[in-house]
């Protein structure tokens, strides 16, 4: 760890965004901006510790704001 703010953008290189799995080296961030939805990969494993807080962002696509009315930043 530096020390220094680390914010991720999508996910934490690093990262499986599918088993939450840290393959060699990992950003470990203690932000992660995400779009549409969180990946299953940052709520398991280690992903949480490795995402920090997860915030969500639309992206423009219409079905955002649906989407976004049903799910909560993590």
């Amino acid at each position: 760890a530096s020390g220094r703010l680390v914010i991720a953008v999508d996910i934490p290189s690093g990262l499986d965004a599918d088993t939450g799995t840290a393959w060699g080296a990992c950003v470990e961030a203690g932000t992660t901006v995400t779009f549409i939805a969180p990946k299953a990969g940052m709520l398991k494993a280690k992903g949480p510790a490795l995402c920090g807080r997860i915030i969500v962002e639309p992206i423009g696509f219409p079905a955002y704001n649906k989407i976004r009315r049903s799910t909560k930043n993590v």
